[in-house]
C-alpha cells in the first residue's frame, strides 16, 4: 500500500481568541507576524506556487457554524500566497440569535430572511472596510473579494437537496467598492457534490505531492478530509 500523510489544517473559529496568537509556519518560508485588526496574528501562510496571478491582493470573508463573527482575510498572490492581514468582527447578540433562529424552522422565515440577508451583507461589509483601513490597502488594489455569507440552512442529503447563505453580495460590492463573488456552494451541489468545492481545490494545488498521497483533515463546525491521490489522474 502506498504511504498517506496525515496534514491537519484548521478554519473556521477555531484560530480565534485571544489578539496574541502562537506562531506556527504552515509555508515554505519564514515565518512572519501578521498584522491583524485589534491585535496581532502570529501566523504565517505563505505558500509557494508556480503560476498564476503576480502582485493582486484579494479578500475572503465568512462566518461558520458558530455564528459567532466574520472573519476577512486580505491575501496577496505573487510568486507565493501571503496572509498580509485579517480582521474578526463578532456579530451583535441580536443578530446572531436571528441566525440561529434562521436555522431551523419557524414563523415568518422569508420576512426574516430578507432582513437578515441585508444585515449579514453590511456586517461583511464592515469588517472588509475595517480590514483594508488597519492594512492601509486601496480598494483599487483588492481584485474581489470572495464571500461565503452565512449558512442557515443545508440540506444536501434529501430527496431535494439545497443550501442556503445569507450575507448580500450586492450590499457588500456597494459598501466596499470592491468586486463580490459569491454563492460557491449551490452550482456544487447541482452536479451532485455536497456543496464544499472550494476547500479541496486548494488543498490539491498546496498540498498535493508527486512523491505521497496524502490526507488533509479540515477542522470547522463539521470535520471532514480530503484524499490527494499519489496518481494525479485520479479524482481528488
Amino acid at each position: 500500500m502506498a504511504a498517506v500523510r496525515l496534514l491537519g489544517v484548521q478554519h473556521g473559529s477555531e484560530f480565534r481568541g485571544s489578539a496574541r496568537r502562537r506562531g506556527v509556519s504552515a509555508q515554505m518560508g519564514d515565518r512572519a507576524t501578521i498584522p491583524r485588526c485589534g491585535g496581532w496574528f502570529n501566523r504565517s501562510f505563505h505558500f509557494r506556487v508556480s503560476s498564476g496571478p503576480k502582485d493582486e491582493f484579494f479578500i475572503g470573508v465568512l462566518s461558520g457554524t458558530s455564528v459567532d463573527a466574520v472573519d476577512a482575510a486580505l491575501v496577496r498572490f505573487s510568486a507565493q500566497v501571503e496572509l498580509v492581514a485579517t480582521n474578526t468582527l463578532p456579530y451583535p447578540p441580536e443578530l446572531r440569535a436571528e441566525l440561529l433562529g434562521l436555522a431551523v424552522p419557524g414563523e415568518n422565515e422569508i420576512e426574516r430572511l430578507g432582513s437578515a440577508d441585508v444585515s449579514v451583507g453590511r456586517h461583511f461589509a464592515q469588517a472588509v472596510n475595517e480590514l483594508l483601513d488597519f492594512a492601509r490597502i486601496p480598494r483599487t488594489q483588492v481584485r474581489a473579494i470572495g464571500s461565503h455569507g452565512q449558512t442557515v440552512r443545508h440540506r444536501p442529503r434529501r430527496a431535494v437537496p439545497f443550501t442556503l447563505q445569507v450575507g448580500d453580495p450586492n450590499v457588500i460590492a456597494a459598501a466596499t467598492g470592491v468586486p463580490v463573488v459569491a454563492d460557491f456552494r449551490r452550482k456544487d451541489m447541482a452536479l451532485g457534490g455536497q456543496g464544499a468545492p472550494l476547500v479541496p481545490a486548494f488543498h490539491a494545488a498546496i498540498f498535493a505531492s508527486a512523491e505521497e498521497a496524502r490526507v488533509v483533515v479540515n477542522i470547522g463546525g463539521i470535520a471532514n478530509i480530503t484524499v490527494l491521490p499519489l496518481d494525479p489522474t485520479v479524482p481528488v
